[in-house]
């Protein structure tokens, strides 16, 4: 019997399986769109800049959007919220 199968005996284990696994890919799209759309909004900055709209290509708050997310950070920032919730 392989594993799978054991987890899956059990429908409360095999439930808990699914939403592990549905929340993985779930983090893993997360992360993938959003390195998507910062390579977007920084590409969309150079073009401003190119076209000569330097109110976009410089304005902070886009600026800001086209950085670098860490994850790390995100993670800490949910868990701290969730914890002020309580």
């Amino acid at each position: 019997m392989s594993y799978v199968h054991t987890v899956h005996s059990s429908p409360a284990l095999g439930a808990c399986a699914v939403l592990v696994t549905h929340s993985r890919m779930q983090a893993k799209f997360v992360m993938l769109t959003e390195k998507e759309v910062t390579a977007l909004i920084g590409m969309n900055r150079q073009i401003a800049v190119k076209l000569g709209l330097g109110d976009v290509g410089t304005n902070r708050s886009i600026e800001q959007l086209g950085e670098d997310t860490s994850i790390d950070e995100v993670a800490e920032s949910i868990q701290q919220n969730l914890a002020g919730d309580r």
